[in-house]
């Protein structure tokens, strides 16, 4: 079941992610943040953008958000987005679903393009997105240090609509959240 995050999902999406900074450069976080501050990150989010988690049998085993992709106002209907799959639940179509629920809420909200920013040794991640639509777009060469070794960034991008001239408004997560019950 997708469902939008709640407080009591907190802790299960930070063991996630936790995992993930601890054992891999798919982050760039290196330094494991206070359960208090990871717990600011996702309410921050979450007041104006979509943050899910997929649940099954009471567990939560994914997420995923989408974030601003600059602070610029003019940058308003371009995103980022992030997804992290417990690591013992991957390639199981957990990922693939939850992108889909995440793009759809997006699409209703009004936003136009939606960058996936990878680390280049993730292949996975990389095929992942080029099969649920994303178009490679630019690498930036050692843009971090982590493990041990300088990693490149690649940037996907996914046109989520058209754009118009003039842009539409944007749609408030809550008047999301009443239209679509996820």
């Amino acid at each position: 079941m997708i469902r939008f995050i709640e407080k009591k999902d907190v802790e299960a999406v930070y063991n996630i992610y936790k995992y993930y900074i601890l054992n891999t450069s798919i982050t760039f976080e290196i330094a494991v943040p206070t359960i208090e501050d990871f717990a600011i990150r996702i309410k921050n989010i979450s007041k104006t953008h979509p943050y899910i988690v997929y649940e099954l049998d009471n567990k939560v085993i994914g997420y995923a958000y989408a974030t601003p992709y600059g602070d610029r106002q003019a940058y308003m209907w371009t995103l980022t987005s992030t997804i992290y799959v417990h690591h013992k639940y991957l390639n199981k179509g957990i990922g693939k679903i939850l992108y889909k629920q995440l793009l759809e809420l997006l699409k209703t909200q009004g936003f136009h393009t939606v960058f996936a920013i990878i680390t280049s040794t993730n292949n996975n991640s990389m095929k992942f997105h080029l099969n649920i639509g994303f178009k490679y777009q630019f690498t930036l060469d050692n843009m971090g240090y982590k493990l041990g070794n300088w990693h490149d960034i690649i940037f996907y991008r996914y046109e989520i609509s058209s754009p118009t001239n003039p842009p539409n408004s944007l749609i408030s997560i809550e008047e999301v959240k009443i239209l679509k019950k996820v």
